[in-house]
């Protein structure tokens, strides 16, 4: 104890059964805060933020990541509370509430005189009969999409009311089953949740596509195009800063324009070997004819950075023809890549400067 106080002289320090009670009651507050949780019949919860920001959620695993949990044994369960939640999705609340119960039955044997490594080994046996048991009684079923609604709605209607658990239901189950692919495991960072605050919640619906919240970049981009080229880039073809904080100092306005110029003239390098169908005879009124297939074809530019750039006015003054110019985010960039199926879908090219559109 002396060592302990050496090191630091606030600390708070319990031995032998003072120790294993303050472990165990921590255990049991965390159950006692959840206990009200679990079922579709469980109570709201309502988080105060520091900036009284008001969040109401019976979500075990919101909680659990919002509560401000000091206890080094609460901290703990709770760690692996959500680290489940993280691998299956469900059973925060299960998983916090079983800990407590288990800890519970442990102290009244441990105050009868039990000893704990008893009691662990009790709970290892007790495991490994309950996965035999499992083994014994489980049900192959096929996971067509009918099992798969009744398995998510029984999740849902634990965490929401049971007007938007219908309303979510089919959506969740539908994007799972878009995203699919045989014998692989599901990737649900194909799935993008997008919060659109001028409706309300149960008129969330499943868009089969992408779906980017960015307005337009020009007033004369066409609102609909079908049958489109698509060039995604995940280079920047914007004004750049540096990393650190960096300055330039200048004597006079000509010194000034001269970076001004190196900085245009940067942009316009590396966006040449874009800007070239943008004067192309068959884009000057955004189509082209597609000789195979018969229908216009128009090319949609996307990246993670700004393509204004490329839109500079010609020395005549006048604009180049605008086809859809969109600003992504890096994943979204990968979400295009991975739903056009490429390189199957389309082509691959090294660098900018390689681009070819022949």
């Amino acid at each position: 104890m002396a060592a302990v106080k050496t090191l630091n002289p606030k600390a708070e320090v319990a031995r032998a059964q003072a120790a294993l009670a303050v472990n165990i009651s921590a255990a049991r507050g965390l159950q006692d805060v959840l206990r009200t949780n679990l079922g579709p019949k469980g109570t709201m919860k309502t988080l105060v933020s520091g900036a009284g920001d008001i969040k109401l959620t019976k979500d075990g695993n919101v909680l659990l990541h919002e509560m401000q949990i000091q206890h080094p044994t609460a901290s703990l369960i709770a760690k692996v509370a959500t680290a489940q939640d993280d691998i299956t999705g469900d059973g925060t609340t299960s998983n916090v509430l079983i800990i407590g119960e288990l800890l519970k039955q442990a102290d009244l044997y441990i105050s009868e005189g039990l000893h704990p490594r008893i009691i662990t080994e009790g709970f290892e046996a007790a495991k490994e009969k309950a996965l035999q048991f499992l083994e014994q009684v489980k049900v192959s079923k096929e996971m067509d999409r009918e099992t798969l609604i009744d398995v998510a709605r029984t999740s849902l209607c634990t965490n929401v009311h049971a007007e938007l658990a219908d309303v979510l239901t089919e959506a969740v189950v539908d994007s799972i089953l878009a995203i699919k692919k045989q014998d692989e495991p599901i990737d649900l960072f194909m799935v993008e949740i997008m919060e659109m605050k001028h409706k309300s919640e149960t008129d969330t619906s499943l868009i089969r596509g992408l779906v980017s919240d960015h307005g337009a970049r020009h007033p004369d981009m066409k609102k609909r195009v079908e049958d489109a080229y698509i060039l995604t880039c995940n280079v920047s073809l914007e004004y750049e800063k540096t990393e650190v904080n960096s300055g330039f100092f200048y004597k006079s306005a000509e010194e000034r324009e001269k970076l001004v110029k190196a900085e245009r003239k940067f942009i316009k390098n590396r966006g040449s070997p874009v800007r070239p169908i943008l004067h192309l005879p068959f884009f000057s009124s955004l189509y082209y004819k597609n000789a195979s297939y018969g229908q216009p074809r128009t090319p949609r530019l996307l990246s993670h950075s700004a393509f204004l750039q490329l839109l500079m006015p010609e020395p005549s003054g006048v604009l180049p023809c605008v086809p859809a110019i969109q600003d992504l985010a890096k994943n979204l960039v990968e979400v295009h890549m991975q739903i056009w199926d490429l390189p199957k879908g389309g082509s691959f090219f090294s660098g900018i400067y390689s681009i070819n559109f022949q």
